[in-house]
């Protein structure tokens, strides 16, 4: 009698590379494991506008590109307009131009946003040291002396950060402070102290979401390097870190906005909270992605039907043995002894 190890052995391979299957695309394309699963999604329209001069005009615009959101749809809204958008590892941008802008002009740019819950930002290799700045005369001294003083009350990137936001923002200022902050942003202030100390930091803005919101600017936030993470300082609000519905638009020295050949240039921002299906929302994420090319759903609807028929046989089958096995129920036909 011929052994029925291999067979079991090729039955519980083929079990556990099916549950893998399943568990990996829940977890890493966030395919639901139940029907009727819902997932929160943000569309995020931005308003660029400017007055055109009567000669060619040429707006570049950046485009969000934060890990802890997916882009599900953008699209744009330009008539007359060429557009190109750049896919940039580093610089996604979107710019338009045209041959001769006359008066008040008015560009569109709209995306889906998915959150995917990944907040933090990690990098591993350590940023080169920023070029330290140099003060003007007039703060010098006073500069040196707050940041000489918080330094050695200080033992990582991030404590020196901490304490610096905290004397920024402290009611109970400093002569040195106040005569830093008369001349500077509370943002800049900060960055430019780190800088100073050969802190890696970099300047982001970021957009607060908030359901039903119309004519939102972007804010002002600073990147701090600490121990292989990014850690988020809203300066302005005495806040680190960041929540699930700020979104980063803009990482660096890069300007949000960029227009040539007009004036008068604003981007505003409108947003809005909705509700999706996760099953439809996980697919379109992966038809953007490009890694659905052996799924059930690249099919054509009527194949899918068929094929969404042709899965159940093995749970018909599973359902037969058991009533002949356990129940007792006679059977006939394949199942038959």
């Amino acid at each position: 009698m011929h052994s029925r190890k291999p067979f079991y052995i090729f039955v519980a391979l083929l079990f556990i590379v099916g549950i893998a299957a399943s568990v990996y695309r829940g977890i890493e394309h966030k395919v639901p494991f139940v029907p009727g699963e819902q997932v929160q999604s943000w569309s995020v329209d931005a308003k660029v506008s400017f007055s055109g001069r009567g000669k060619p005009a040429e707006v570049s615009f950046s485009l969000p590109q934060d890990p802890a959101f997916d882009v599900l749809v953008e699209n744009a809204s330009s008539p007359g307009y060429g557009l190109n958008i750049t896919d940039s590892t580093e610089n996604r941008r979107a710019v338009w131009s045209i041959r001769e802008a006359t008066g008040p002009q008015a560009l569109y740019y709209r995306v889906t946003l998915v959150p995917t819950g990944k907040l933090d930002i990690v990098e591993e290799l350590e940023p080169a040291p920023p070029e330290a700045y140099i003060w003007p005369v007039t703060e010098k001294l006073a500069a040196e002396q707050i940041i000489d003083d918080v330094w050695g009350r200080s033992a990582t990137n991030l404590s020196f950060a901490q304490q610096l936001m905290g004397l920024i923002n402290d009611t109970n200022q400093s002569q040195n402070m106040s005569l830093l902050l008369a001349t500077n942003s509370a943002t800049k202030l900060f960055l430019q102290m780190l800088h100073s100390k050969g802190v890696p930091a970099k300047p982001v803005s970021g957009l607060l979401l908030e359901d039903q919101r119309r004519r939102q600017q972007l804010s002002d936030y600073v990147h701090v390097y600490n121990q292989g993470k990014w850690e988020l300082f809203d300066v302005n609000n005495n806040k680190q870190g960041r929540g699930q519905n700020l979104i980063l638009w803009e990482f660096g020295d890069n300007s949000v906005l960029d227009v040539i050949g007009a004036s008068n240039s604003q981007v505003n921002f409108s947003m809005l909270q909705e509700t999706r299906s996760a099953l439809a929302t996980s697919i379109d994420m992966l038809s953007n992605t490009g890694t659905l090319d052996f799924s059930l759903y690249q099919l054509p609807l009527e194949e899918q039907s068929t094929f969404k028929g042709i899965l159940l046989i093995p749970i018909g089958v599973l359902v037969v043995v058991f009533l002949r096995v356990i129940v007792g129920i006679k059977t006939s036909g394949t199942f038959m002894p």
